[in-house]
């Protein structure tokens, strides 16, 4: 690991200190600091010990298990569960959440696999090399079909989330997949694999067209806007410390305007079958929806110098590896996880990857990246 990208991240750490000091809920603030601390200590021990004791093929295949097992929840939820009311696409049709309790964490969980999926289908020597340490427990299962099989399953599951955000992360990580890796694969490889994807897309869609009475969720576009509204003006009274880690959401009553309120005071009346305010609700939003509006509210200026800082010089890192590696395999590999990387920031504009359990994921991609090999000569 680079020195820089240490420093960034330190100072990061301590702007997010920092903030502890004028949030209104130390509790939170505080749980919220460890978290990150705890996410980049394992950042760095992984980041040494994958390379050392190539654990690489037993994370990749317990990275695609959960999202097998996912999506199994998933898809049942999407055809034959019907609440929450408020998640529902089609009268018969439900947004998939998996195991997650909202599906735009489990869409930023599927984007963080199927970059990884793509990169291993199109990268030959990537794909010999996990299969190879994979039929020694599996030796009777042929893995290439599974493969296929696997993409198209979590692509159906990703699109049955209807997480714009999410779809949007997907197209950027299959795009730095094809241009980082484009000298290396075939790109009618590349294509079946954006076709397997967009054939289970489309079979969400066309499902979805033949369902009755369509919910309008147009409502959640104004709500997002109204809470990066929201944390603007949160910025404007802390500019230099920020809210606290983790406070935006204890002081949006206080930030939101009535149209914002109204918005997150929906409940549904099953005997009328139409939305109406519930002024009794407490709103249960917890994110800007967009973590460089999160960060700079909740850390101020300081922590969004620094949390940009830190993926300047990670993506720097990367690319001095990537450079370097003389090995086929890892190189495949780097750029397979970091299309991952790359896919799971995308959704963050629309979204919070640090927390539902995603960002696990998103330090074992990152680490991932961080491949060690002996420098070109």
């Amino acid at each position: 690991m680079g020195g820089e990208l240490l420093i960034a991240a330190l100072f990061f750490l301590l702007a997010c200190v920092m903030s502890v000091f004028s949030a209104a809920n130390l509790f939170i603030a505080a749980r919220e600091t460890i978290q990150l601390t705890w996410l980049f200590a394992v950042f760095v021990m992984l980041s040494s010990v994958i390379p050392k004791y190539d654990l690489r093929a037993t994370l990749i295949a317990l990275v695609l298990a959960s999202g097998i097992l996912t999506s199994m929840v998933g898809v049942y939820e999407y055809f034959w569960v019907r609440e929450p009311v408020d998640m529902l696409v089609a009268s018969t049709r439900l947004r998939s959440t998996g195991i997650y309790d909202q599906p735009n964490a489990y869409g930023s969980f599927l984007i963080g696999s199927i970059p990884l999926l793509a990169g291993i289908l199109v990268f030959d020597d990537l794909r010999k090399y996990l299969v190879g340490r994979w039929r020694a427990v599996w030796p009777q299962v042929s893995m290439r079909p599974l493969l296929w099989i696997i993409l198209a399953l979590l692509a159906f599951t990703l699109a049955a989330t209807f997480s714009r955000g999410s779809w949007v992360g997907w197209g950027i990580g299959f795009t730095v997949l094809f241009f980082l890796g484009r000298s290396w694969f075939s790109s009618r490889r590349f294509f079946a694999v954006v076709a397997t994807c967009l054939l289970s897309v489309s079979a969400v869609l066309v499902d979805v067209s033949f369902q009755p009475s369509v919910i309008d969720r147009s409502f959640s576009n104004t709500q997002r806007l109204k809470l990066l509204e929201s944390s603007w003006k949160m910025f404007l009274d802390y500019p230099f410390t920020g809210v606290g880690n983790g406070n935006f959401s204890v002081l949006l009553p206080r930030y939101a305007d009535e149209e914002l309120l109204e918005s997150m005071q929906r409940d549904f009346d099953p005997v009328e079958k139409k939305f109406y305010r519930n002024p009794q609700k407490q709103p249960d939003i917890e994110i800007v929806h967009n973590v460089l509006a999160q960060v700079t509210c909740e850390t101020g200026i300081a922590g969004l110098l620094t949390f940009l800082a830190f993926w300047f010089f990670y993506f720097r890192k990367v690319m001095r590896t990537l450079n370097n590696l003389q090995s086929s395999t890892d190189r495949f590999l780097v750029i397979a996880a970091l299309a991952s990387v790359a896919a799971m920031l995308g959704a963050a504009l629309f979204g919070w990857p640090f927390t539902h359990g995603v960002q696990e994921l998103l330090v074992l991609q990152m680490a991932l990246t961080m491949t060690s090999a002996e420098p070109k000569a």
